[in-house]
């Protein structure tokens, strides 16, 4: 089998190979491969095992590629089972030449196993963190923990204790469990204890968090949304007066919208994908009320869903204001 990889006497570090192929081609085996030519190779400076690094994405990658290079190594030293015919012309070594490096950097593998280094990416940026954590002003004893449920338990947990006593906090838990009691699922009827609740708002909130590249909108802003969910209040009997006079028939998933406005259910406008049409397709005698009304009825339904809008904006940040508020008292 034919690689695009060149053998060590033709190899000049640095050296940048790209390979480019889809998923089963074998990268994996030509990144093995070239691994193993970093290895055995007698012409390629300092290539101790310590100083070779292979990066993968996952740590199953990872394993696969250790085994790999295990199982070739031990194929050559053995002088059978699966050797890869290329190993030969990449470190231009044959017969027992080959079987005896091989051996040697078998055994300095498995002497000196920590410095076979195949990682993730992610594992290696920790290596480097914790080896130069003094120098950003950490301890070197700073864990990096890539599941943030328990400390975010601990934090939750420290913070329900302190409200007992900080009216401050007291106040935002109250509004917590309200929340939590508004939006729970319809057949758990009572709420004993919220705090399983509260933690796990919290935590999916936190996990996305974490993927803004913005700070978070820190506003308490229900009383704007409460003067704005009565503007659109306001705004829709403006919008049915208007369908009246025109003598045009209400389409009715429109007429259920300013039916629900009108039972202060905005919130359920919020839900809807698409803008419905305030009217029926006309027929042949209406085109004089379209012609008369029509501009009147276009403008009001624009002014209708620009406060709707802007409701959803303020509604967002008004909802989850009590996590994020949460969310910023934990992190300090």
């Amino acid at each position: 089998m034919s690689t695009i990889l060149a053998p060590d006497t033709e190899l000049s570090l640095p050296d940048l190979t790209v390979v480019t192929a889809s998923a089963g081609s074998g990268k994996t085996r030509t990144l093995t491969l070239r691994y193993l030519q970093l290895l055995l190779s007698r012409r390629i400076p300092h290539n101790d095992l310590r100083n070779i690094l292979a990066i993968t994405f996952t740590n199953n990658a990872a394993a696969e590629m250790k085994q790999r290079v295990l199982k070739y190594l031990k194929a050559i030293v053995l002088g059978k089972g699966d050797v890869p015919s290329e190993i030969e012309d990449l470190v231009g070594m044959r017969g027992q030449e080959l079987r005896d490096r091989a051996d040697l950097v078998l055994e300095m593998i498995l002497e000196r196993f920590s410095d076979f280094q195949v990682r993730t990416i992610d594992s290696f940026l920790i290596s480097v963190f914790q080896s130069t954590a003094l120098e950003f002003g950490y301890a070197q004893s700073t864990d990096i923990l890539f599941n943030s449920d328990k400390p975010l338990a601990e934090a939750l947990a420290e913070f329900t204790h302190d409200a007992k006593a900080q009216t401050m906090y007291a106040e935002l838990v109250k509004k917590l469990v309200l929340l939590i009691e508004q939006t729970r699922f319809t057949q758990h009827r009572f709420l004993w204890n919220p705090y399983n609740n509260m933690l796990r708002e919290c935590q999916k909130l936190y996990h996305t968090l974490r993927m803004l590249t913005k700070p978070l909108v820190m506003d308490d802003r229900s009383a704007e949304l409460t003067a704005l969910g009565v503007e659109i209040q306001e705004q829709s009997q403006a919008l049915q007066k208007v369908l009246d006079r025109s003598g045009l028939k209400t389409s009715r998933n429109f007429q259920n919208d300013l039916t629900e406005t009108k039972r202060g259910n905005i919130e359920a406008l919020l839900e809807r994908t698409k803008k419905d049409r305030p009217y029926n397709k006309p027929s042949m005698k209406q085109q004089a009320a379209v012609q008369t009304h029509g501009p009147g009825i276009d403008a009001e339904t624009k002014l209708f869903y620009q406060l709707l809008a802007q409701y959803a904006d303020v509604f967002s940040q008004t909802r989850f204001y009590p996590y994020a508020k949460v969310m910023e008292l934990l992190d300090d």
